[in-house]
């Protein structure tokens, strides 16, 4: 598959070779969290041509360029929010949802241990324009039925949209990985457990 450097000037990219838009904050090579390696998994699957976009990228000046493709936008914490009508009015989009992005905190449960006070961002300026923008979608990615269902409860139009329930992603790679793993360990029975170490408060890793 080919794929095409973000980082490139974008006047240097033959944009006819290129299929899919796939836009995110961070990528694998900047942070490998588990965002990043489901949007790795599912761009070197992938049979289009792909070009990896930072969220910060995004001008008018590149939506007009790419505004044929079609475009998947994952964590987008760093788009600026008035781009967002011109999205909506000029691109194909797809969502590809790892949290909770209606509410300011991206967790209704950051939000309430943080402020207090339980969110109820889907009422505020903020939730209504990330729901708008998802409606414009022509498709929805999420996380689990746990997390869609929420989204449908707040934003009932949603429903309208196409879709899939997705959940984390892995590559060929991974499974590889495992299977081989597996052989080493032969018939040894596996005891104990692991705690991913984390200082972010959404990880849990104190209450577990």
């Amino acid at each position: 598959m080919s794929e095409q450097n973000q980082n490139q000037n974008q006047n240097k990219i033959d944009i006819r070779q290129i299929d899919i838009v796939f836009v995110s904050d961070m990528f694998l090579q900047d942070y490998a969290g588990g965002a990043e390696l489901t949007t790795e998994a599912l761009i070197i699957s992938s049979p289009f041509n792909v070009l990896r976009m930072h969220t910060s990228a995004i001008t008018n000046e590149v939506m007009s360029q790419l505004s044929e493709k079609h475009w998947v936008f994952g964590n987008m914490a760093q788009l600026d929010s008035e781009m967002i009508p011109s999205i909506v009015a000029n691109l194909t989009y797809s969502i590809l949802e790892y949290d909770y992005k209606y509410c300011v905190h991206r967790s209704p449960e950051k939000h309430e241990h943080s402020e207090n006070t339980p969110c109820d961002c889907e009422h505020n300026i903020h939730g209504k324009m990330i729901s708008a923008f998802y409606y414009g979608a022509t498709s929805m990615w999420w996380m689990s039925e746990a997390q869609q269902s929420r989204y449908f409860k707040l934003f009932p139009f949603l429903r309208e949209n196409v879709s899939v329930v997705l959940s984390s992603v892995f590559d060929d790679k991974f499974f590889l990985d495992v299977k081989l793993l597996n052989s080493l360990n032969g018939d040894k029975e596996r005891s104990g457990w692991i705690v991913l170490g984390s200082n972010s408060w959404i990880k849990g890793a104190d209450d577990a």
